[in-house]
């Protein structure tokens, strides 16, 4: 199974990633890794969901956090989901749970399509372009995610923005490329290097780089099954 059980989440969460940005399903080349091949977009999602075996709410609140990016930056396209998802996926994480993997373990859950040094960059990158807003309205998380699974299930068509924009939008007047985030535009652009955030996000060790470190279980508030992710690779898809 391609999907490891997730397929209806992950075809639902790239929906709505390739809806909301216009991304193609297959990632382009990587130069610095022509030897991965290229997976699509919903069986890179299963993946990760399969690894970090976190709740639920974590890949919606992900899916929210995109959403906010596009209210702040409404023209902008994506020319890789995989990279959007990631980092979306990552500071949800981040945010939601007590504990998560390091940005290296990230490398692992991404298939190696993105070196620590672009996670890093991704991470920052995002957390700039949010303005730092990060967290989500628990309500108001319980209604996006009900809207997103009724209305991006299926093949669509789907509507642009599920809930009302909850930051402002980017200015209207003519902004530089340099100041649209390089991963929604091109993923091998150059960017400008963000400063290290003033307080450390958690990123708790990680073991060998063919395992994922095993964070603690998330509060009971937001999922009642195990997280740690499983110390044995499965196949790769």
């Amino acid at each position: 199974d391609p999907y490891y059980g997730n397929e209806l989440l992950s075809k639902t969460a790239a929906h709505f990633v390739s809806h909301l940005f216009t991304c193609p399903e297959y990632p382009p080349p990587v130069p610095t890794a022509p030897q991965i091949s290229p997976v699509r977009l919903d069986v890179f999602i299963a993946y990760a969901l399969h690894r970090t075996r976190l709740a639920e709410s974590v890949t919606f609140a992900a899916l929210y956090l995109l959403q906010r990016l596009k209210s702040r930056f409404p023209a902008a396209k994506g020319s890789s989901g995989h990279r959007l998802f990631i980092s979306a996926y990552m500071l949800a994480s981040k945010i939601i749970c007590d504990d998560t993997y390091s940005n290296k373990s990230w490398c692992i859950v991404a298939q190696h399509m993105f070196q620590l040094r672009e996670i890093n960059q991704m991470e920052r990158e995002m957390c700039s372009y949010l303005e730092w807003q990060l967290n989500v309205d628990p309500d108001v998380l319980r209604e996006f995610q009900a809207r997103v699974k009724h209305d991006f299930a299926g093949p669509g068509p789907y509507p642009p923005l599920v809930l009302p924009q909850d930051v402002a939008p980017a200015p209207a007047a003519p902004v530089p490329a340099t100041s649209i985030p390089a991963f929604v535009t091109h993923p091998s652009a150059s960017v400008t290097s963000f400063p290290a955030p003033s307080h450390q996000l958690p990123s708790p060790p990680s073991s060998d780089e063919g395992e994922l470190s095993s964070p603690n279980t998330p509060e009971a508030s937001h999922s009642t099954t195990p997280s740690p992710a499983s110390t044995i690779s499965p196949p790769t898809p």
